[in-house]
């Protein structure tokens, strides 16, 4: 079990690759895992999340904005700056989404309650750590 676990966080750490999702699930649409038979939910596939989707998709910048900034050679936190946001600020929207997206897998029932919060850990954990960089 505690193998699978790491496993499972080290394929979705961060959410940023397109992964098919092996270990222990609950229940959901025809799949059913236990503890002893763990099923893979090949069904659930995350989309890919990074940083530049996080920022135009859920926090309102364009991607002109975006890509402006990279050319210029500047980070996240630079793009955040220029529109009023902190650096903290930055983070906290950028957990809030991720961790968002992880409830929305838990409530579809992909994944336990102790996988998600471990999840939700990692994705605070690697935030807080982020440089800014695209």
């Amino acid at each position: 079990m505690k193998k699978s676990l790491v496993t499972i966080l080290s394929l979705f750490f961060m959410l940023n690759i397109m992964i098919p999702v092996h270990g222990e699930v609950n229940y959901s649409s025809n799949y059913l895992s236990t503890k002893s038979k763990p099923v893979s939910a090949a069904v659930f596939m995350h989309p890919i999340l990074s940083i530049e989707t996080v920022l135009e998709k859920d926090l309102g910048f364009s991607k002109e904005e975006v890509e402006k900034s990279k050319a210029l050679g500047e980070n996240a936190f630079d793009l955040a700056k220029k529109n009023g946001i902190t650096k903290e600020q930055l983070k906290d929207s950028i957990i809030e989404v991720k961790c968002r997206k992880v409830d929305e897998v838990f409530n579809r029932g992909f994944v336990t309650t102790k996988l998600a919060n471990m999840m939700k850990g990692i994705i605070k954990s690697r935030t807080e750590k982020w440089d800014g960089s695209f």
